[in-house]
């Protein structure tokens, strides 16, 4: 395995659509990796939300901003899904709570 693939944190949720059934959300976020690219300081931090998202890399000017780019991008993706009238629960039913884990104003 590769450190590109190397998952560093991991959250299972459920959603929900509106009149839908109950499905499993696996956020699986990356240990940033250097990205290769033309820029030395470019660096590359896998995201994998299935079904929600397919992997795909964010990348930053660092390794920590990378890292904040995906989390960014996760929560972004999971607020997109309960604005658009979809529910995140746990899997005792209860509310996920989105906002714990970047409260709003740390994201836009």
């Amino acid at each position: 395995m590769n450190e590109a693939e190397l998952v560093i944190a991991a959250e299972t949720v459920f959603g929900q659509r509106a009149g839908g059934e109950r499905f499993v959300i696996t956020i699986e976020i990356g240990q940033p990796f250097k990205w290769g690219g033309s820029s030395p300081t470019e660096w590359g931090c896998q995201i994998n939300m299935p079904p929600l998202r397919s992997k795909s890399v964010t990348h930053g000017e660092g390794s920590l901003q990378a890292l904040c780019l995906a989390l960014r991008r996760a929560h972004s993706e999971l607020s997109a899904f309960m604005q658009d009238g979809g529910r995140l629960t746990l899997e005792n039913g209860d509310e996920f709570p989105l906002n714990a884990y970047l409260p709003p104003g740390w994201v836009s």
